[in-house]
């Protein structure tokens, strides 16, 4: 087991621990929410083209129109990397490439799943929303590829050795070796879309001052890392990108919107408390020649 590993188990045994002695309150329920959460999170990205509005659709358009402007250069690109894939930026790229300590992310899961536990022991909902929010994102867009380009468009990778116009239609992974499939699931980019699905999200959701750019420097790490590995063309890359970002943004949105639903009802209710509480009032008035003695309830 590798040493990253190792401490992520760690971390989550020592947070595990830490929920049966730490003041947690509500842990069931909050579990049960951030579960329900996920999955209508998850949703709502998948189902959004239905109700797609005219600033999406343009950005959509837009994408659309830099992958087309870069499809001339795609295998100059790849040829160029190809040709010396030992220049010290690809060395430097090395832990994200295939192989690479950081490729991947698997390292990460036993971190997440202690900083969750902890988010919980000691009820810090910024804690569970980030973990939560990043999970979501990276499901949504995942399996979107997964189900949707990979299954009815398969884009030959450099590594297929066909060029880059190479596209087979719906079925094809029926037709070729289950260890050849992959090499044909080029469009788009999956791990950089991956990446920068969380970085959009943390962006987006928190204000974490000069973290944010370290997250997008990574996110970029792991777009250009997948170049010397011929896993994708530069365009599929650009794609990828704008994917995460874009379900990475709404993930954000939809956790904050709940936040800020939540800050108003929490008002609305002080306020209605407030004004409900009963007063009783002793009182004495002389009308004329009468004199009027008693009490009240005001509600």
């Amino acid at each position: 087991m590798g040493t990253w590993r190792s401490v992520g188990l760690a971390a989550t045994l020592a947070a595990a621990l830490g929920c049966g002695v730490a003041e947690a309150q509500r842990p069931l329920r909050d579990v049960g929410t951030d579960v329900r959460h996920f999955g209508e999170d998850v949703l709502w990205v998948w189902s959004s083209p239905v109700r797609g509005d005219q600033k999406g659709w343009i950005a959509a358009a837009l994408t659309g129109v830099g992958f087309a402007a870069l499809l001339p250069f795609d295998e100059r690109i790849d040829h160029w990397v190809a040709k010396d894939s030992s220049r010290g930026l690809f060395r430097a790229l090395r832990p994200v490439r295939k192989g690479g300590s950081l490729y991947g992310g698997s390292f990460l899961a036993p971190i997440a799943g202690a900083a969750y536990v902890a988010g919980i022991a000691f009820d810090q909902p910024d804690v569970r929303d980030a973990i939560a929010g990043c999970g979501s994102a990276w499901v949504a867009n995942s399996y979107a590829r997964k189900f949707t380009t990979y299954r009815l468009a398969g884009r030959a990778r450099p590594t297929a050795e066909r060029g880059n116009d190479v596209w087979l239609g719906p079925g094809y992974a029926d037709a070729v070796p289950e260890d050849s499939a992959w090499h044909y699931r080029s469009f788009p980019g999956g791990h950089v879309a991956n990446v920068v699905a969380c970085a959009s999200f943390f962006g987006h959701r928190f204000e974490w001052g000069l973290v944010e750019p370290a997250l997008y420097a990574f996110a970029t790490a792991v777009g250009l890392g997948r170049f010397p590995d011929r896993a994708h063309w530069a365009s599929d890359q650009v794609v990828g990108a704008v994917f995460g970002f874009a379900v990475g943004k709404a993930i954000a949105d939809r956790q904050l919107e709940r936040r800020r639903k939540a800050s108003r009802e929490a008002t609305s209710a002080t306020q209605v408390g407030a004004l409900r509480v009963p007063t009783a009032n002793l009182f004495a008035d002389q009308d004329g020649t009468a004199m009027k003695i008693g009490w009240e309830i005001r509600f």
